[in-house]
């Protein structure tokens, strides 16, 4: 009996991994990383849901707080801001929204800043107006300019 060695047990375990290597030769996976044919491909399908378009706001509907404070604020732009240098109009503050009364009009208060150092005594002045009616036909009920 022949004593095999290390290297010998090797050999025939490289010859082993050779042989099996080439009887799996012969099958065919495709290029390198491509499954097999039998693996069938997933399929993904994206579901979306139409959300409808909010309604366009007719001229009939009536005036909402948003477009009083507008209508309130281009008053207050064209009788005091226009013919103020330096003073400006101050952004809606939604913590004071105008107040809807009983009578569907809406009670606004426009804040503009004076020039500084121009006017002692106060720090803003305000468009106080009353507006009512559409949105294709608002009515300014009343309004006036205030120092505070």
């Amino acid at each position: 009996m022949k004593r095999r060695g290390p290297l010998r047990a090797l050999t025939v375990a490289g010859a082993g991994a050779l042989a099996i290597a080439a009887g799996i030769s012969g099958c065919s996976f495709g290029a390198a990383g491509d499954p097999p044919a039998s693996v069938p491909t997933p399929t993904v399908t994206v579901t979306t849901t139409a959300t409808p378009a909010p309604a366009a706001p007719s001229p009939d509907d009536p005036i909402d707080a948003m477009t009083a404070w507008t209508a309130c604020a281009v008053l207050g732009q064209a009788q005091y801001v226009n013919q103020t240098p330096g003073s400006e109009l101050r952004p809606y503050d939604q913590t004071h929204p105008p107040t809807n009364n009983a009578d569907g009009s809406w009670n606004v208060i426009v804040s503009m800043a004076p020039p500084p150092g121009v006017h002692e005594g106060y720090a803003s002045i305000v468009a106080l107006c009353d507006i009512s009616g559409a949105l294709g036909a608002p009515k300014l009920l009343r309004w006036t300019l205030k120092d505070i």
